[in-house]
């Protein structure tokens, strides 16, 4: 993944109509949620839903999706917080960098 925007706009665009295959989608979703928590760092954040520089918070949401994705997608307050954080990724409130090794 070369660019998060770009992959964050379209799952976003995703979950706002979730595809019939729940299981691919879900699976394409937690791939980027990790990538994200591994790869990357918040470098300025004017979200509510996110205030450090770590995604870790995305850990429980991460094994939610994990454990049960079709509730999750259903609709849930999980489902709420990973739109909203692809919503402020999108427009710009939550700004990534890749994380210096």
């Amino acid at each position: 993944m070369t660019d998060v925007v770009p992959q964050a706009r379209k799952l976003l665009a995703m979950m706002k109509d979730v595809p019939q295959d729940i299981p691919g989608f879900a699976d394409e979703l937690i791939l980027f949620l990790e990538h994200l928590r591994d790869e990357y760092e918040v470098s300025q954040t004017k979200s509510p839903r996110l205030s450090g520089r770590s995604f870790n918070p995305l850990n429980p949401v991460i094994y939610s999706l994990e454990s049960n994705p079709d509730r999750i997608l259903a609709g849930s307050n999980e489902k709420d917080l990973i739109t909203g954080i692809l919503e402020d990724i999108v427009s710009g409130r939550i700004l990534v960098r890749q994380k210096q090794l």
